[in-house]
């Protein structure tokens, strides 16, 4: 069995990384889409759950040569973010670039 995240997509960014996707891998008989590092930091800000808030700087630190295009990325889509997730994005942002 493998542990898997499910979107459950709300507002517009979830459809805009579906059509980013790196490809996909087989589970169980089914093709389940990979989203971009940059994309899958979306839905763990739009979670806003303790855990994927903490998700976000530890897979920046994993990913140190493109911690800034992550940044970046988040910031040129959160445009498409609802409530609070928009609000809580520069708090985590904070989080990313602090030593």
């Amino acid at each position: 069995m493998h542990p898997v995240d499910v979107v459950v997509p709300r507002g517009r960014w979830p459809s805009r990384a579906l059509d980013r996707v790196d490809g996909s891998v087989r589970l169980d008989g089914l093709d389940v889409p990979l989203l971009r590092l940059e994309d899958l930091v979306l839905p763990k800000v739009h979670s806003g759950s303790r855990q994927d808030v903490d998700d976000v700087p530890a897979l920046c630190d994993i990913h140190r040569k493109r911690r800034n295009d992550i940044i970046a990325h988040v910031d040129a889509e959160q445009i498409y973010l609802i409530g609070p997730a928009r609000r809580d994005w520069p708090r985590i942002r904070a989080l990313i670039l602090s030593p």
